[in-house]
């Protein structure tokens, strides 16, 4: 996932496709915590089946809570840069439906406006990684295993993701930035509801079927019920469970290797 308070990638929202977007390194992204009432990953839920006809040859993880110990990256930075309180109250409004998925966002990222790129970036160094995270990139990429990472979270902590373990390919939201500062304005390549449509066109722009895609998160919206295997690392709702084929409760990555190579 990529959201604690409200976790972005928790709630139902519009979202439009960022396939002309994707790059090697990755968009932005945004996460939240909530009522997981629905997931329209559900709609195309078929019979869990760890049958592949061939090895897995791509394999797409999610950042929050999944890659690193914060579970969300937008609340990471409220807290660091003392707009927690007022970033509260917006996912709240979220929440109760009285504003978008976009509007939400965009009114997170005007809190930071004309803040330093730089300052943001440090902060988003400070992040850590789940414990086994390198080990388990390096086995995936011995093995000839493509690596993507897709977040609702933020481009800055997914482009890091990407370069410091070399993977394949990342996609998440942007905040965007004039002559070194923040403007207040955010490129959503990824909400909650088009979260598993993305993972769809990562997969086909890597020129991998679905069948031969795992899928590693911890909410309902990293996991696309057509994924050859559907893995729930730490799930933090009950509906990431039932789309899952395999569910590993593990304070080391490494452990869900078993079930990808």
């Amino acid at each position: 996932m990529d959201r604690q308070y409200a976790s972005r990638e928790s709630f139902a929202t519009d979202g439009s496709s960022p396939s002309e977007n994707m790059k090697r390194t990755a968009q932005p992204a945004s996460n939240l915590e909530l009522s997981h009432s629905y997931c329209s990953c559900m709609s195309l839920r078929e019979p869990p089946s760890l049958t592949r006809p061939r090895p897995l040859e791509l394999v797409v993880f999610d950042v929050d809570g999944t890659l690193t110990t914060v579970t969300s990256v937008w609340q990471y930075l409220h807290e660091r840069l003392g707009t927690w309180t007022y970033g509260r109250l917006t996912s709240l409004r979220y929440r109760r439906g009285e504003i978008t998925y976009d509007e939400w966002a965009k009114l997170d990222a005007m809190m930071w406006r004309g803040r330093k790129l730089c300052e943001i970036a440090e902060i988003i160094e400070r992040i850590s990684y789940f414990e086994g995270v390198g080990e388990t990139f390096n086995v995936l990429k011995e093995k000839g295993v493509k690596i993507a990472v897709v977040s609702a979270g933020l481009s800055l902590l997914v482009n890091r993701i990407v370069e410091e373990l070399d993977a394949d390919f990342g996609v998440a939201n942007e905040l965007v930035v004039e002559e070194g500062r923040l403007t207040g304005n955010v490129s959503i390549n990824v909400s909650l509801s088009n979260k598993c449509q993305v993972i769809r066109e990562v997969a086909r722009n890597l020129g991998v079927n679905m069948r031969l895609c795992a899928v590693v998160g911890d909410y309902c919206y990293d996991i696309p019920n057509d994924a050859g295997l559907r893995v729930a690392f730490n799930p933090k709702d009950n509906t990431a469970e039932m789309l899952a084929d395999v569910i590993v409760r593990s304070n080391s990555l490494i452990d869900i290797l078993k079930h990808l190579v």
